[in-house]
C-alpha cells in the first residue's frame, strides 16, 4: 500500500529538517512531500536536502496547498500534518492503522485531550469549542478537534472530496463535505507540542476565524438550503414584526412598509431554499441511481453475447 506524507509549508526552515527526519524515521515506506506554498526563506533547501520531494504552489493559502498536494499526488494512503513541528510523528500510527484496516476513510487527530500547556491560547481553544458547537447544530458534525492539521485519508476520501477553500478553514471544509458523503470518520488521542523557539504561527486569529465561521454556513447553503432559508426568514421575519409594530406605533408608514418588505425578502428566502433542498434531492437520487448501476456493472460482468464476441 503506497503511502504519502503530505506536509504543506509557509516558512518553516526552522522546523522543516527535523518533521522530515521524524517522519522518515517512523514511516520509512512512505514518501514525503514538501508544499511549498511561496516560501521566501530556506524551506524548500532545507526539505530536498532533508530528501523530500518539493510540489509548488504559487497560491497564498494552505488550502489552494493541501488541493495542489492531494491532486498530484498519487497514493493509497495519504497523512497530513504541518510542518511546525508541533505534531509527532510517534502518533502517525495511530492515525494510519484505522485507514489502512478499513475501519475508517479518514482519521483525525485529537489535539484537545493531551496538549502540552501553553501551546494555545485561551482564544484558540474558545474558538476551537464555539466552531465545533456551530458545526455540530447545522451540519451535524461531531468531531472533538475541528481544526487539527493532522489527519490521515485513503484514496477514496480524496476522491470524493471536492475542495474549493483556499485558507485555514480547509480543514473544517474537509470535516464537512467527509460527513456528508458518507464517509466513516474516526477520532484519536494524539500529542500536542509548543512551536520551537524562532518558529511562528501563520493563523491570523480574527480574520481566520471569520473564514471559517464563513465556511461553515456557506456549506450549510451548499448542504441544507432549506435550513438555511428558514433561518433567514425567521431572522428577517423578527425584524419585520418590530419595524411594522414601531410603524403602527409612530404612525410611520415609511417605517411600517419596511417591515412589509423585510418580511417579503425573509419569505423569499424561504422559498428558494425549498427549491434548492428539492433539486439537491434530485442530483443526489441520481448520482445514487448511477453508483447503482456501475456497482451492478462490476459485480455481473459481462454478458454472455459480449464475451463471444470478444
Amino acid at each position: 500500500m503506497r503511502a504519502a506524507v503530505l506536509i504543506p509549508c509557509y516558512n518553516e526552515e526552522k522546523t522543516i529538517g527535523k518533521v522530515i527526519s521524524d517522519f522518515q524515521q517512523e514511516l520509512p515506506e512512505a514518501v514525503i512531500y514538501i508544499g511549498d506554498n511561496a516560501c521566501t526563506d530556506d524551506t524548500v533547501q532545507v526539505a530536498r536536502a532533508a530528501g523530500a520531494e518539493i510540489i509548488e504552489e504559487r497560491r497564498q493559502g494552505k488550502g489552494h496547498m493541501v488541493h495542489t498536494m492531494l491532486r498530484d499526488v498519487n497514493a493509497d494512503i495519504y497523512l497530513i500534518v504541518d510542518g511546525d513541528d508541533t505534531y509527532r510523528a510517534t502518533d502517525a500510527a495511530k492515525l494510519l492503522d484505522p485507514v489502512r484496516d478499513g475501519s475508517c476513510d479518514m482519521c483525525i487527530g485529537n489535539r484537545l485531550s493531551g496538549y502540552q500547556p501553553g501551546s494555545f491560547g485561551g482564544f484558540h481553544l474558545l474558538g476551537n469549542r464555539l466552531i465545533r458547537l456551530i458545526t455540530n447544530r447545522l451540519h451535524q458534525v461531531d468531531i472533538p478537534d475541528m481544526l487539527t492539521g493532522y489527519r490521515a485519508f485513503n484514496r477514496r476520501a480524496v476522491n470524493e472530496l471536492n475542495l474549493i477553500m483556499g485558507g485555514f478553514e480547509i480543514e473544517t471544509e474537509i470535516n464537512i463535505k467527509c460527513v456528508r458523503s458518507g464517509l466513516r470518520l474516526q477520532s484519536v488521542d494524539i500529542e500536542y507540542g509548543l512551536r520551537p523557539e524562532g518558529s511562528t504561527s501563520k493563523i491570523r486569529t480574527v480574520q481566520d476565524g471569520y473564514r471559517i465561521l464563513l465556511t461553515i454556513f456557506m456549506l450549510l447553503r451548499e448542504h441544507q438550503p432549506m435550513t438555511l432559508g428558514g433561518m433567514i426568514f425567521l431572522g428577517f421575519n423578527l425584524l419585520a414584526v418590530i419595524a411594522v409594530i414601531s410603524g403602527i406605533i409612530d404612525q410611520n408608514i415609511w417605517i411600517f412598509g419596511l417591515g412589509i418588505l423585510i418580511s417579503l425578502t425573509g419569505s423569499i428566502a424561504l422559498i428558494c431554499g425549498i427549491i434548492l433542498h428539492a433539486i439537491n434531492i434530485s442530483h443526489r437520487e441520481i448520482e445514487e441511481q448511477q453508483n447503482n448501476s456501475l456497482d451492478s456493472l462490476l459485480r455481473t460482468g459481462p454478458t454472455v453475447q459480449e464475451k463471444e464476441q470478444v
